[in-house]
């Protein structure tokens, strides 16, 4: 990933715990009409044609300014395929743009044609009425062509697909073989987590360093968690963080710092910053888990480690319970339900999404693997990396791509995330509560906010 990518990335991470307490932008810029456009607009979802020779400008709003180049590269292609349109992508801080566009959509005028919207945002758009477009009809049988834990599962509710990904966020386990060979382990992916805590007491045994850390001031829990399926939610939108899977793994968590003495708390709290990069490259700790765009995290910010690291799919538990992967991190395009030209919309939709140039060049420009199943013919996506020892992690993720378990979704994610952080991960983690009461006490918050 570029520096850039991992700049806006940055943002998006730390955006996600700002919007939780963000109110609400009060001023919304108008939608940008198009010179010469008819007065007497279609309904949204109708074909319009532009009634002059300007083009209709399709207005876009985003965050992430890596998307953004990817997006904007696709716009000749649209305007060659689609005469008389074209689009404006405007971009905003990431609280400021996902509340901007809240305000805009409940006060019935002023959002864009299009937005870019992040996984846990756009919940908030629906929760009173459908203010995006459904995109299931337009879809259609292409939907068999995606890998939907990652492209659609996180923009789904109530059984209805609101946008689409392009990034395949499918989480691996990366480890320092070389530190595994000097404490004696084997250079090969654990299977197991109860694997993972006999090679952790071994290499902790004989290095006198901790085998990983523990983030306490973040939601990271969701990579593992979502092994299981739902993430935050059941089917019907409900807190399901307490399930027994998520308190097993979250007591686990707690047991590696303070038990079993493989782990500490991670420096800085989280994955995103200095102390915790400093950490990494001199090789305190030999394992990191992340979705493939924390390598260009790691690459930018560990780069007198690289070549150093394996990487492999997540263990499981000896009983069979999770998955070898879970999704973590995207941002998915949606049509407002306020736009005048939605067949429009799609089609840019579509060219950046259901086809193979479109997603090939959103690797290109984003380092971010595909989740259009044709796509994975192209062997770009099968190259070494030098960072990882030259093993291709596009081998990794195809293999693992279609166990990803769907995440379920809700107009509370935002306030789940607050409340996870706050009520269990920092208590259990300081061990001062234990991960049964405190995912009890997140889901009796949301049950208090649900009926306020």
């Amino acid at each position: 990933m570029s520096a850039a990518a991992h700049l806006s990335r940055r943002e998006f991470l730390k955006g996600v715990a700002l919007t939780v307490s963000a109110g609400l932008v009060a001023a919304c810029a108008p939608q940008a009409g198009a010179p010469g456009a008819p007065a007497a607009a279609p309904a949204a979802g109708a074909a319009a044609q532009p009634a002059t020779q300007e083009k209709v400008t399709l207005q876009m709003w985003a965050f992430a300014t890596n998307r953004v180049k990817w997006e904007e590269a696709m716009i000749p292609t649209f305007e060659e395929q689609n005469p008389g349109y074209t689009v404006k992508i405007t971009t905003f801080p990431y609280a400021d743009m996902h509340d901007k566009l809240l305000t805009a959509l409940q006060a019935g005028t002023g959002a864009p044609d299009i937005g870019d919207v992040a996984r846990q945002e756009h919940t908030r758009y629906l929760k009173e009425r459908d203010t995006l477009l459904p995109l299931d009809d337009r879809l259609g049988a292409e939907k068999d062509n995606l890998f939907l834990g990652s492209a659609v599962a996180e923009w789904t509710y109530k059984g209805k697909i609101y946008g689409i990904s392009n990034e395949l966020n499918a989480c691996l386990m990366f480890y320092r073989f070389d530190l595994f060979a000097e404490a004696g382990i084997e250079d090969k992916p654990i299977d197991t987590w109860e694997e993972f805590l006999e090679k952790g007491k071994l290499y902790t045994e004989k290095t006198g360093k901790f085998f990983t850390a523990c983030p306490d001031q973040d939601n990271a829990y969701y990579t593992i968690l979502s092994q299981y399926g739902g993430g935050w939610f059941d089917k019907d939108g409900d807190c399901n963080v307490n399930n027994p899977f998520a308190v097993r793994i979250l007591q686990m968590l707690h047991d590696w710092v303070y038990v079993d003495k493989i782990a500490e708390l991670m420096p800085g709290g989280n994955y995103y910053n200095s102390a915790w990069y400093g950490a990494l490259s001199a090789g305190d700790y030999a394992v990191v888990f992340g979705a493939p765009w924390y390598q260009g995290f790691m690459k930018d910010n560990a780069q007198g480690v690289a070549g150093k690291w394996h990487m492999g799919p997540l263990p499981i538990y000896q009983d069979g319970t999770g998955a070898r992967s879970a999704t973590f991190g995207g941002t998915g395009m949606t049509i407002t339900e306020q736009s005048k030209y939605a067949d429009q919309c799609w089609e840019f939709i579509r060219l950046c999404n259901l086809t193979v140039d479109g997603q090939m060049k959103g690797f290109e420009l984003q380092n971010l693997y595909p989740t259009y199943r044709p796509a994975w013919e192209d062997e770009r996506l099968f190259q070494p990396d030098p960072y990882f020892d030259n093993q291709k992690p596009g081998d990794f993720l195809k293999a693992i791509a279609g166990e990803m378990p769907l995440p379920s979704t809700s107009p509370y994610w935002p306030f789940v995330n607050d409340a996870l952080t706050r009520l269990a991960i920092a208590p259990v983690m300081a061990d001062t509560a234990t991960a049964q009461e405190a995912l009890d006490a997140v889901c009796a918050e949301m049950a208090k906010e649900q009926q306020a």
